[in-house]
């Protein structure tokens, strides 16, 4: 949340954008005090940071493993044998130059 908030106050034109839906919601009440998750679910641009936040830094501290079933299976273009755990999690990003 801590990054979401950050990356929010970087970029002033989504910050404002997202204000801006959250008073008129507030306006034409539709938000309750403090405002409940079944009425902040119709704010699409709400949710929309709410996601792209979780999807940067998701909240799970762990890489999640995959086990490949019986059979194995092709993954983007490589086999990989049965019984073979693969984590799966936020890809990593390159590092900055």
């Amino acid at each position: 949340m801590t990054s979401t908030l950050y990356r929010l106050l970087k970029n002033p034109e989504a910050h404002a954008r997202l204000r801006a839906e959250i008073d008129q919601a507030t306006e034409d009440n539709k938000l309750s005090k403090p405002a409940q998750l079944r009425e902040t679910q119709s704010l699409a641009y709400l949710q929309a940071v709410i996601k792209e936040g979780m999807r940067i830094h998701p909240s799970v501290a762990f890489i999640l493993p995959r086990h490949v079933p019986e059979g194995g299976c092709t993954i983007a273009g490589k086999y990989l044998p049965a019984g073979v755990s693969k984590p799966t999690g936020k890809p990593q990003l390159p590092p900055l130059s």
